[in-house]
């Protein structure tokens, strides 16, 4: 009995360790903002999202306030 009351308490502290190990992973992430000049954003989102995701990676998204493509991506640090 006192073995499996060890081995449990052991695999909860394994488990606690795990969950404060991710908690600090995504602490870590911050989001990035770019604002790019962009003639075509008058017609649409589309140009802006492309010159995103070529830039940034797929974890970029952007949006048109024209003639302004504003991009958002994940990164470490702030410039």
């Amino acid at each position: 009995m006192a073995k499996s009351i060890t081995l449990a308490k052991i695999s909860l502290l394994f488990l606690s360790i795990s969950v404060v190990s991710r908690r600090n992973e995504v602490a870590e992430a911050k989001t990035c903002v770019e604002v790019l000049i962009e003639s075509h954003c008058i017609i649409s989102n589309e140009p802006c999202i492309k010159i995103c995701l070529d830039q940034f990676g797929p974890k970029s998204s952007g949006h048109c306030s024209f003639p302004l493509c504003v991009c958002s991506y994940e990164c470490t640090e702030y410039d």
